[in-house]
């Protein structure tokens, strides 16, 4: 991780086996890149991209997708299965992220925010929807990147760019398909990929 109180990670979520193109769009972004996340389905793949950024701090949760065996296979340097959810700081900045299946984000945010609330996470990173989302809630910046394979909602594969700077946060939202587009904010109607 950089030094200085500025960090740029790159999330990604919602991989489903197709690994492609969050390699070619890390490639990309990654001498730019202090840290990558991979927020769940399927969490084989955040090893793909965990390979690609050796020298970068990695984070990754798993999903509803990502069966048991799977997470008892693929385990940390401390041999504990990958968890739900996870939070940490950057910079100073705190940090929530989790895939959201269990705060049923495909419904609503409500339950995601109460836990964001509770935990004092400045920023909260969740998938799950495969429809990017930037909004911001009492003082929480919340980052959903979409899906960098199975998009939903018209637009295409995704993942986003989370600035943090000094005390504060900010984020992106950029096609992978289309080099540097960005994408607004999407009220969609949510639909099933996989349930649990």
């Amino acid at each position: 991780m950089k030094s200085d109180t500025n960090a740029k990670l790159a999330v990604f979520s919602d991989s489903h086996g197709q690994t492609g193109l969050m390699e070619r769009a890390f490639a990309k972004i990654s001498k730019h890149i202090s840290a990558a996340v991979h927020l769940g389905d399927n969490a084989a793949d955040a090893f793909v991209l965990a390979r690609a950024c050796a020298l970068t701090p990695f984070y990754l949760v798993s999903g509803n997708c990502d069966p048991f065996r799977a997470r008892a296979l693929i385990n940390n340097k401390d041999n504990r299965d990958i968890q739900d959810e996870l939070v940490f700081e950057i910079s100073g900045v705190k940090l929530f992220i989790t895939h959201g299946h269990r705060y049923s984000v495909k419904r609503g945010y409500d339950g995601l925010m109460a836990k964001a609330a509770s935990l004092g996470a400045r920023v909260c990173m969740f998938g799950h929807t495969h429809e990017p989302e930037l909004f911001r809630h009492n003082g929480c910046l919340f980052v959903n990147p979409g899906s960098i394979s199975l998009p939903r909602g018209g637009l295409g594969p995704s993942y986003a760019i989370l600035d943090i700077y000094g005390p504060g946060a900010g984020a992106d939202i950029a096609e992978a398909s289309v080099e540097a587009s960005i994408i607004e904010r999407v009220n969609g109607v949510f639909r099933i990929l996989c349930s649990l």
